[in-house]
């Protein structure tokens, strides 16, 4: 290696293999002190040789070459580990490569092909659209540096325990061509999320995304080059306004009818002020809506909205504005950094839910957070008993699939260290497992194609996904994939999953 690249390489905070399920990864805040870099891993398929095939063309008996997963720390290598392509004529796809780009850090390929067996023909093999015969080329952006840099790692690392199992295990036994990411670093930038997306797909040449933190930025892009985004989590309204966007969660606006739902069972709530997180370049136009729409539909008084940014780090003047209307509950953020400005601001105002707050004895209660256990630590006697902004999914640690349990297993052996119940982590993770199916139900692992993908999804569902959501994609827009969330509330140590997966009534969705 040119010595002059090393200083560089060691500031890309990258992880070499993560595929089908990471991108978005992170979308909202989390209090950081500093960005630690990732862990460099290199994936290939299994090593042993086989008689597998890739696509519709048999190998020739060729060894998968490659290594296992190298989970040592260190700085990241440009290309990672390649399988060799075998013997049997396979096309084999290009090395892997590290592309600069972003503020910080430049998209770094995995560099993983191979698959359980040789390098075999196929008949879709399309570079232009990333699909090689031994692998096949996905793309997405995260945040890997600032205040967002904890979640898209929690997120990437949930995105490489999936793909590491998957390159390990179901490629080589199903002899099914392994996956290989290109990605970026935006920052949470909605003009760097187009200007790398353009990138991966007239560039890199990317089958798909997997996600982006800015999915608004890119809507017409894709739309304009047939380009389907498969495992969106959902943050942005936009997400569910494309005929291209393929998101895995209840949107966020239909979340707000069912806290409100919560709020009033649990504490009879008249009145509710809103402090609203945006993330950078998202319309919050929507929000107002469904958080006006939730009041109206409950018969509640909705006495204040209030913006802060999802990064900030001051919520004074908002909670102030909000606790001067005197509502009986207040919706804070989710965004783990502006949630707790927030709890900082009730502190130093002298406000305490539940009637005990000599500056507003109307106070009932608060709702805010993501399930992060900083918030827990953070928010103390404030917190207990209150409920976080919920979850898309069932706790894994509970729920006992074999899905969850695979995945508390897999993210032990390759994500240790991220909390497993982190809806982010969660998502980047079972998105990989929701494309493997899509795949697989549609016939297409063999025959490959961006409209053949997106024809599939356009008609995928309903799938139990085995971590407490369902997922039904069709082309009818707005795609609504589910209407279903669980309560999360903080018991004064850890934050405690509902049992019962609470769906929304689809008159009271925001569509």
């Amino acid at each position: 290696m040119n010595p002059r690249l090393h200083p560089l390489l060691s500031k890309i905070a990258a992880v070499g293999c993560a595929a089908m399920t990471v991108a978005s990864l992170s979308v909202i805040a989390v209090q950081r002190a500093e960005h630690r870099p990732g862990r460099t891993v290199n994936v290939a398929a299994g090593s042993g040789t086989g008689n597998g095939s890739y696509g519709a063309g048999s190998s020739g008996g060729g060894s998968a070459g490659g290594s296992d997963v190298n989970g040592g720390s260190g700085p990241a290598t440009a290309g990672g580990s390649t399988a060799a392509g075998g013997t049997g004529g396979g096309t084999t796809g290009p090395a892997g490569s590290t592309s600069r780009g972003g503020a910080t850090s430049g998209a770094l390929s995995d560099g993983a092909t191979g698959g359980g067996g040789g390098g075999g023909g196929c008949s879709d093999a399309n570079a232009n659209e990333g699909i090689y015969c031994d692998h096949i080329v996905v793309g997405g952006t995260t945040v890997l540096s600032g205040p967002l840099a904890v979640y898209g790692e929690g997120g990437l690392k949930g995105g490489q325990a999936w793909i590491t199992y998957y390159n390990k295990v179901l490629a080589p036994q199903r002899h099914l061509r392994a996956i290989k990411l290109v990605y970026y670093d935006d920052s949470d930038d909605p003009n760097k999320t187009l200007q790398f997306t353009q990138r991966m797909v007239e560039v890199d040449h990317v089958l798909m995304l997997t996600g982006v933190t800015s999915p608004g930025a890119i809507k017409q892009y894709l739309e304009a080059k047939n380009v389907p985004l498969i495992g969106d989590i959902g943050l942005s309204p936009l997400s569910y306004q494309s005929p291209m966007i393929f998101p895995t969660a209840i949107a966020q606006v239909n979340t707000f009818p069912l806290r409100v739902k919560f709020a009033q069972e649990d504490y009879k709530i008249k009145s509710f002020a809103v402090i609203q997180d945006v993330l950078p370049g998202v319309d919050d136009s929507p929000f107002k809506v469904a958080w006006q729409k939730a009041a109206a539909d409950f018969g509640v008084k909705e006495t204040d909205y209030e913006r802060i940014d999802s990064a900030g780090n001051s919520c004074d003047q908002q909670f102030l504005s909000a606790v001067n209307t005197h509502p009986d509950y207040i919706f804070m953020p989710t965004a783990s950094t502006s949630f707790l400005a927030c709890i900082r601001s009730m502190r130093s105002q002298q406000v305490k839910p539940g009637g005990h707050s000599p500056t507003d004895p109307n106070l009932l209660g608060i709702s805010g957070g993501s399930n992060l256990q900083i918030e827990v630590d953070q928010c103390g006697d404030l917190c207990k008993g209150q409920y976080s902004a919920g979850s898309p999914f069932a706790d894994p640690q509970v729920i006992g699939t074999p899905g969850a349990k695979l995945y508390l297993q897999n993210m032990q052996q390759y994500a240790s260290g991220v909390e497993v119940s982190q809806f982010i982590a969660l998502n980047y993770y079972h998105a990989g497992w929701v494309i493997y199916n899509l795949f697989k139900n549609a016939g297409i692992e063999n025959n490959l194609s961006r409209p053949n993908i997106i024809r599939a999804a356009n008609q995928f569902g309903p799938f139990e996904t085995g971590f407490g959501n369902s997922i039904q994609w069709t082309a009818q827009l707005p795609r609504i994939p589910s209407l279903c969330m669980f309560r999360v509330k903080d018991d004064g140590s850890h934050w405690v999953f509902g049992t019962q997966r609470e769906c929304l009534n689809p008159s009271q969705a925001t569509t």
